[in-house]
């Protein structure tokens, strides 16, 4: 059983949720049905979206690896909620008009938490 990574995944999946919905609104507001239609909010909502699901699927396989392969809970609980924190605050960071430090600061713990649980299933896997 992974009941920690199912909670991770969980509220990564809620955020997705969240994030798609709020590309529904602007596409139904904007009457768009592909693409971007030239409007940035769109843009931003989509990447949002979109960048949420390039990273979330490498950092959960790393995370269940690690939880397969018995990490502590005192490091995947932190670990876990760095990386839905970044995520969310990332999101936020795109829904602001202008360079924002939510969009900065939630890529630079994703890629942290990334970091960390790379360098973790590495330790790992030469260890066991």
């Amino acid at each position: 059983m992974l009941p920690i990574t199912g909670l991770y995944t969980a509220l990564i999946i809620f955020l997705a949720l969240v994030l798609t919905l709020r590309v529904i609104a602007v596409r139904r507001s904007h009457k768009i049905s592909i693409g971007d239609g030239g409007i940035e909010m769109m843009t931003k909502r989509i990447r949002a979206h979109a960048n949420l699901l390039e990273t979330a699927p490498l950092f959960l396989v790393a995370f269940a690896v690690l939880e397969l392969n018995g990490a502590s809970p005192m490091w995947l609980y932190p670990l876990g909620t760095l990386f839905v924190l970044a995520r969310i605050l990332h999101a936020l960071g795109l829904s602001q008009d202008g360079p924002s430090k939510f969009r900065f600061y939630g890529m630079l713990l994703t890629v942290i938490a990334m970091v960390i649980v790379a360098v973790y299933v590495l330790v790992q896997s030469l260890l066991l």
